[in-house]
């Protein structure tokens, strides 16, 4: 083994390696599997509005109610064969290629699957064994939700205010599999939860130029089909509990933000700055609880569990022609700067971090663009901070934290219209051919991601 770069790159290998007549059809058995996902969705929805148009001044008043059904179906389906021939190796199904895995000083095996599905459908009667259902990884997921909501609208020549409320009722049905050693059974769970989501939404125009944003609104995220209905698995020996929760109520965020726009003359471009604070509470996450079973079992599942709170300051600034002479004056910039700082509940022995798992404390944009006749560019460079895509809930200490180096990437695009139907196209992503790094919570290396510089060339057709 040897380093090339930060890659760890195998030396010294057997040809074997690289020779598919070394590989042989584990037990000579076949599983192949089918998974389908159906998903139904209806709704109907009646909405009334009056005096609420951008434009209209005065009070104006806008009513509403709907009712949404979503039904998601899953089933999955394996088959099991064995051959009972001579055992079959993988120069009989393998695609001739000289390629090289990136890092890699061995050729690549590619597998025919078309050959091997012929081979199978001709020599059937050599295989046993047939179809079986997996029901462990079969469910269903029926979600209704039905809302009514309002809002009230007040607009004068240089303001426009908007009180909103909405009531929902959400009502969960899930069936799914329970596996207890060898016996299986059907299990169907129900659950609700309501919710009632305000708002409010301010505008002010200070000047002709200068206006003021502001607003606070509660808003839900539901959750995922498979973290309420996944199949629900029984351990023989200690009768611990693995399953989806059917109970489990949807993330209910509070938002407040503020913002002072700049809109320069001639329609120039604008500038702005805001601030935003975020409160979010039943963030889902899997937890092992002990004895928490009706029986006494452990039980792990997903559960509302966690607290996480952030808040930040956006700065935006977009100017469509520079002020500079000749054809300078057709280059425009537009820039976006966020900057982060947020906390959640790890719902376990450490408590409360400083970090939000996803999220980079620091985001940034700026572009450059030019635009004369039928010609179009624009360079883009776009910056990520540093970002945790693991945290513990346990390690108080953090090493066994992962987290992204923060990264910048540069991307390039120009565009000519030959006429008002045709138009070309070209691209270079991450034209400075960065990688993502990812790190240990102590700072130690542990993986690397290679994207490598990409080049496009196309056309678009209007017809």
């Amino acid at each position: 083994m040897a380093l090339q770069g930060r890659v760890p790159v195998a030396t010294n290998l057997d040809p074997r390696l690289s020779n598919p007549a070394s590989y042989t059809l584990a037990s000579n058995a076949f599983t192949p599997y089918e998974d389908d996902s159906d998903e139904y969705v209806r709704e109907v929805a009646f909405d009334y509005g009056r005096n609420t148009e951008r434009g209209d001044t005065g009070f104006g008043v806008g009513l509403g109610a709907k009712f949404r059904e979503i039904v998601r179906d899953n089933d999955s389906t394996t088959w099991s064969w064995v051959y009972t021939g001579a055992p079959l190796t993988l120069d009989r199904f393998a695609i001739r290629t000289d390629y090289r895995p990136p890092f890699a000083n061995f050729n690549q095996i590619f597998i025919d699957f078309d050959a091997f599905n012929t081979f199978f459908n001709a020599n059937s009667a050599s295989f046993t064994g047939g179809r079986n259902e997996n029901r462990q990884a079969d469910w269903r997921f029926d979600e209704d939700v039905t809302a009514v909501y309002g809002l009230v609208r007040h607009a004068g020549s240089r303001h426009t205010l908007i009180l909103g409320g909405r009531y929902e009722d959400t009502a969960t049905s899930v069936e799914r599999n329970r596996t207890q050693g060898t016996v299986q059974s059907r299990v169907t769970r129900e659950g609700q939860y309501d919710h009632f989501l305000p708002s409010i939404t301010f505008l002010y125009d200070i000047t002709d130029a200068l206006r003021l944003r502001a607003g606070a609104s509660r808003a839900v995220g539901r959750p995922n089909p498979s973290q309420l209905a996944s199949g629900e698995t029984v351990n023989q020996t200690t009768g611990a509990v693995n399953r989806g929760n059917p109970d489990l109520l949807a993330r209910e965020g509070d938002s407040y933000e503020a913002s002072l726009e700049y809109y320069m003359p001639g329609n120039a471009g604008v500038i702005s700055v805001g601030v935003f604070r975020k409160e979010i509470k039943n963030e889902i996450v899997t937890r092992l609880t002990i004895a928490g079973g009706p029986n006494g079992e452990d039980v792990t599942q997903p559960v509302n569990a966690t607290v996480a709170e952030v808040q930040g300051l956006e700065l935006n600034a977009v100017i469509n022609n520079l002020p500079l002479p000749g054809w300078l004056s057709n280059f425009g910039v537009s820039a976006n700067a966020s900057f982060i700082d947020g906390s959640f509940d790890t719902g376990g022995a450490r408590g409360t971090v400083d970090v939000l798992q996803g999220q980079a404390d620091r985001l940034a944009n700026v572009a450059i663009f030019y635009e004369q006749g039928p010609f179009r560019a624009r360079a883009a460079y776009a910056y990520v901070g540093e970002a945790f895509t693991n945290v513990s809930a346990t390690d108080v200490t953090g090493v066994t934290d992962r987290y992204d180096a923060a990264l910048g990437t540069l991307d390039l695009q120009a565009r000519y219209t030959i006429n008002d139907n045709f138009e070309l196209i070209g691209e270079v992503r991450n034209a400075t051919n960065e990688e993502k790094i990812n790190y240990t919570g102590n700072d130690i290396y542990r993986d690397v991601s290679f994207y490598g510089r990409q080049f496009w060339i196309g056309t678009t057709f209007k017809f």
